[in-house]
């Protein structure tokens, strides 16, 4: 990343060539803490470093982790002003709120998480309730705009790989920059 006239230009190498976008907004965007206070640490400390414009907790703070509640409480705490947002693991919690774990789904041993990460969170699972799912913003100077989303417009659990057929993708105006843990980041 640059900063070049009061712009800011972003390169990204995508495997397929260069991705450049310039913007006068430095967004920080993490994911997938999972309960685990010592890495939330670490990722805080680069994010202050960087002194971006926004900070987006992009969804998975909670589940499978030992410290669901902690991480939760050090955000609210020390960065009052951090959008917060669901991923597919905090949807996974409101549901074991909303209706007990099934024996026999398929699907038990993430609600098992789910249920865990739900008993450590108690009362504040409800301030989870009330983040979003996405950030849109189409309103930046010069008609930027971006949409940040845990997983992709297709769904939380679905990212864009260099598989995905664009035109599955719901139609928009933004630039899309998906990072997948450990996967190689695709611009679009």
């Amino acid at each position: 990343m640059r900063v070049k006239e009061g712009l800011i230009r972003l390169e990204l190498d995508t495997g397929f060539g260069t991705w450049v976008q310039y913007s006068t907004m430095k967004l920080a965007i993490f994911s997938d803490v999972h309960g685990n206070v010592p890495a939330l640490n670490a990722v805080l400390e680069d994010i202050a470093r960087f002194e971006p414009d926004a900070v987006v907790m992009n969804g998975d703070l909670v589940s499978r982790g030992p410290y669901s509640l902690d991480c939760l409480r050090l955000l609210q705490r020390d960065w009052p002003e951090m959008r917060l947002q669901t991923g597919n693991h905090e949807i996974y919690v409101l549901r074991c709120v909303d209706e007990p774990a099934d024996a026999d789904s398929p699907t038990l041993e993430i609600d098992r998480f789910a249920e865990w990460a739900m008993r450590q969170l108690g009362d504040a699972v409800e301030d989870i309730r009330r983040w979003q799912d996405h950030w849109d913003r189409t309103d930046l100077p010069g008609g930027a705009s971006f949409h940040v989303t845990h997983g992709s417009r297709l769904g939380n659990r679905d990212g864009i790989s260099v598989r995905t057929v664009m035109k599955s993708c719901p139609p928009n105006s933004a630039s899309i920059v998906t990072c997948l843990s450990g996967r190689t980041p695709i611009g679009r």
